[in-house]
C-alpha cells in the first residue's frame, strides 16, 4: 500500500482539484492521509466531505504549526509499505503512483522523484511561480533557524551556469541559481540577504523583468513582491500609494496595476528612524480587449500560442503574452488544441527540446495543433506580421538525459506535415512543410506585409494538406 501524505493549509481553491486526481489514481492500494494544519476557510470542510465519499481517505484536524510539522504528523500514522507526499495544490496524472511503484521496485530505489509542471489556474503563471519558489525557501529557512546547532549551510547554487546537456526554457543553463549568468541578483537572493542581513534592506522584487505585457481594457494587475527586514512598506505606482502591508517572512506582495508604457515603483519603509526608500521602472506593453479602441492605441500583439506563460525577449525589448481565443472585437486562434509531449508518467505542455537557430526557446517550444485560423480585428493600416515555427516532432530517436528523472518525451514522429496559410484570402504559402524544408527542432520565421481596409482586421487561416497545421508565435506589428 501507498500512504499519500497532504499537508492542508487554507488550500479551498485548489483541494478539490488535488483530491480528484488522488482519488482516481490507476494504482488503487492508497491511503489518502489529510493533515488539516488550523485552516481558516473552507478546507476542513472539504476533507471531511471527501472522507464520506471514499474510505480511502483519512483526516486530521491540528493546530497550525506548519507544513514540515504537518508532513511528520502525517508520517506517525502512515501504514503503507510506500509514502508518497502531495501538496494541496498538486495535481497528479493519473498513472502517477502506479508508475512510480513500477520504477521503485524495478530498480530496487529507496527514493523516486518526479519532475512537475506549474498550472496557473487562470492566474499569472509568473505569480505562480513566484510563490512557490519563495514559500519554499521560506521553509528552508525556518528549519534551519530552528536548530541552534546549525553554525551554516551551503547553498546551490550561487549563480548560473553554463551546462550543455540543459535544454527547457534556458538552453545550455543551468538556472538554479541565486544569481544569474551575468550576476543579476534574482528574487531568492533578496529573501535570503533581508532574513540575514542585519543591517535595513528595502528592495522591490522582480527586477531582471522590465518589459511585460498584458490584455485589459485599461490596466494589468501583477504581483510584485517588495523584500524588507523593516516591519511594515508602502508601495507606490505611478505616484498612487496601494497602502502599507506588513512584511511577513521578509516580504510582502502587492496586486500592481499597471498601466500602458513607462511606470514607476516606488516602495517606502522605516526602520530604525531611518526612512528607506527604492524605486524601479517597468514597461508595459498593453494590448486593449477591443484592438479598435482608442482609449488603448493598438501597436503590436506578440502571442505564444499552447501556451498559458509571459515571456520577455530582453534583447528585442519585446513581451509575448499567453494565447487566447478568439472572439469578435478581439484577437485569437480558432481552432486546434495545445501541443502536449508523451512522458513516461503522463503529458506534459510543450517540448524540452532546444531550439536550433534562436536563444528564445520558449516562444518555439509551445504551438497549436491543428489551429484554422488566427484572427486579430485591428484597426486599418499597414501591418507586419511575423509567423514562428519549429517542427516539435521528429523522425530520430533522441538520448534521454539522465537529470530529467523519467521525464524524458515519449518520441511522437511528424510523418509528412503540409499545409498552406492565406492571408485576409490571399494565400502566402502554399505547400508549406518545415521538417522537409528546414528539419526538426529549428526555428521558421515568416513575415508578410498586409494592408487592412474596410474594418476588416487581420486573418490568418491555415488550410491542411497532410498532418495537421500548426503555429508556435505570432507577432502582429502596425507600421502605420
Amino acid at each position: 500500500m501507498v500512504s499519500i501524505v497532504v499537508p492542508v493549509y487554507n488550500a479551498e481553491k485548489y483541494l478539490e482539484d488535488c483530491l480528484i486526481s488522488l482519488v482516481d489514481q490507476t494504482y488503487e492500494n492508497i491511503e489518502i492521509i489529510l493533515v488539516d494544519d488550523g485552516s481558516v476557510d473552507d478546507s476542513g470542510r472539504i476533507c471531511d466531505c471527501w472522507a464520506e465519499k471514499d474510505d480511502r481517505i483519512i483526516v486530521y484536524h491540528k493546530k497550525n504549526e506548519g507544513v514540515s510539522a504537518t508532513r511528520n504528523f502525517g508520517i506517525q500514522r502512515a501504514r503503507g509499505k510506500f509514502l508518497m507526499f502531495v501538496d494541496a495544490d498538486d495535481m497528479l496524472v493519473l498513472n502517477a503512483v502506479e508508475y512510480m511503484v513500477k520504477e521503485m521496485i524495478k530498480n530496487n530505489s529507496e527514493l523516486v522523484v518526479c519532475k512537475y509542471q506549474s498550472q496557473d489556474y487562470k492566474k499569472n503563471i509568473r505569480e505562480s511561480n513566484l510563490r512557490i519558489e519563495l514559500l519554499l525557501k521560506e521553509d528552508y529557512l525556518r528549519e534551519m533557524m530552528k536548530r541552534p546547532f546549525v553554525a551554516g549551510s551551503s547553498l546551490w547554487n550561487l549563480n548560473d551556469f553554463y551546462s550543455e546537456s540543459r535544454v527547457d526554457a534556458v538552453p545550455h543553463v543551468n538556472n538554479k541559481g541565486v544569481v544569474g549568468l551575468n550576476r543579476e541578483k534574482k528574487d531568492v537572493y533578496w529573501f535570503y540577504k533581508t532574513a540575514l542581513s542585519r543591517r535595513p534592506i528595502l528592495v522591490i522584487g522582480n527586477r531582471e523583468w522590465k518589459s511585460r505585457g498584458g490584455v485589459v481594457n485599461t490596466a494589468q494587475k501583477e504581483c510584485v513582491p517588495v523584500f524588507s527586514n523593516a516591519e511594515e512598506v508602502e508601495l507606490f505606482v505611478n505616484n498612487k500609494s496601494l497602502g502599507k502591508k506588513k512584511i511577513e517572512d521578509n516580504y510582502a506582495l502587492f496586486d500592481v496595476p499597471f498601466v500602458g508604457g513607462e511606470n514607476l515603483l516606488e516602495a517606502v519603509a522605516v526602520t530604525g528612524g531611518n526612512k528607506l526608500r527604492d524605486m524601479l521602472r517597468i514597461q508595459f506593453q498593453l494590448v486593449g480587449s477591443q484592438l479598435k479602441d482608442e482609449a488603448v492605441p493598438f501597436t503590436e500583439l506578440n502571442v505564444m500560442l499552447g501556451s498559458p506563460r509571459y515571456f520577455e525577449d530582453r534583447a528585442a525589448n519585446v513581451a509575448w503574452i499567453p494565447e487566447q481565443e478568439y472572439k469578435p472585437g478581439s484577437w485569437g486562434f480558432i481552432g486546434g488544441t495545445s501541443y502536449r509531449r508523451q512522458t513516461g508518467f503522463g503529458t506534459m505542455l510543450g517540448s524540452d527540446i532546444d531550439i536550433h537557430g534562436t536563444d528564445m526557446n520558449p516562444i518555439f517550444q509551445t504551438q497549436r495543433v491543428g489551429i484554422k485560423s488566427f484572427k486579430a480585428d485591428v484597426p486599418n493600416g499597414e501591418y507586419s506580421v511575423y509567423l514562428h515555427w519549429a517542427e516539435l516532432e521528429s523522425d530520430k530517436e533522441r538520448e534521454a538525459l539522465v537529470y530529467n528523472l523519467g521525464a524524458d518525451s515519449e518520441q511522437t514522429f511528424a510523418g509528412n506535415r503540409s499545409f498552406g496559410i492565406s492571408m485576409n484570402g490571399t494565400t502566402v504559402l502554399d505547400d508549406f512543410n518545415i521538417a522537409r524544408d528546414y528539419g526538426y527542432a529549428r526555428a521558421v520565421i515568416k513575415k508578410f506585409v498586409i494592408t487592412v481596409k474596410d474594418g476588416k482586421g487581420v486573418s490568418v487561416d491555415f488550410h491542411k494538406k497532410e498532418g495537421e497545421p500548426i503555429l508556435n508565435a505570432i507577432r502582429i506589428y502596425r507600421n502605420y
